[in-house]
């Protein structure tokens, strides 16, 4: 009895022996490392320093990188706000100045008032000469004379004018018409104080920022 069960113990002895064999891989026979050297290396080329070299070919990587501080005159400073002129502004209007400039803003009259000229030919019409101390007048004879919201602009009235559309604005009144901005009772009075409802929209007609004549020809050079 004791004989057979010693050999059952050599038995499972032995199966144990042969499943280990089998279970354990040979890891070091298994690992391909030279592939998986070239996975790392697709993945990121810009880390293969080995190949990189100079004229001489020698190795990048044998370089030291030079530290250093960057030279004073080489440091770019731009501190944060207003620049040049604007620096010295004070108040709201001097920023508007900045923009408008009194030479900008005879510019605009100037280039208003060429337009004006020409709109101001179709509000011609002719009315009798009354003056009856003129013995030699003829009843039959006219003048030619023009509404007055056709004259000549000035810069202070063109001040004025953006003065107005500045405070359409701030009204939230874009979208209102002239009609309504300077009627006497649902209008704003500021508007009827400045100027006229037909001058207001003569003004706003003729109004020029550059030189009609010329802007054709300023077109052709921009291109």
């Amino acid at each position: 009895m004791d004989l057979q069960i010693t050999q059952w113990l050599h038995e499972d002895q032995s199966e144990d022996e042969e499943a280990c064999e089998v279970a354990v891989p040979d890891l070091e026979n298994d690992v391909d490392e030279d592939g998986i050297i070239e996975d790392f290396r697709a993945e990121h080329p810009d880390d293969d320093t080995e190949n990189s070299s100079s004229v001489d070919d020698t190795p990048l990587s044998n370089y030291s990188s030079a530290k250093s501080r960057v030279p004073r005159r080489n440091i770019l400073f731009h501190p944060p706000g207003p620049k040049a002129a604007a620096r010295e502004i004070k108040t709201e209007l001097e920023a508007w100045r900045i923009f408008f400039s009194d030479e900008k803003l005879e510019e605009i009259v100037r280039n208003t008032n060429a337009d004006i000229g020409k709109q101001r030919e179709k509000y011609k019409r002719d009315r009798p000469v009354q003056n009856t101390e003129d013995e030699n007048a003829d009843a039959s004879s006219s003048t030619k004379i023009r509404p007055s919201f056709a004259k000549d602009a000035s810069v202070v009235e063109m001040k004025a004018l953006f003065g107005l559309y500045y405070l359409a604005g701030v009204l939230n009144m874009n979208h209102v018409t002239t009609k309504e901005l300077f009627d006497k009772n649902s209008g704003v009075g500021y508007f009827r104080a400045t100027m006229s409802q037909a001058r207001f929209e003569f003004l706003t007609n003729c109004l020029r920022f550059d030189d009609r004549s010329t802007r054709e020809e300023r077109q052709q050079n921009d291109d």
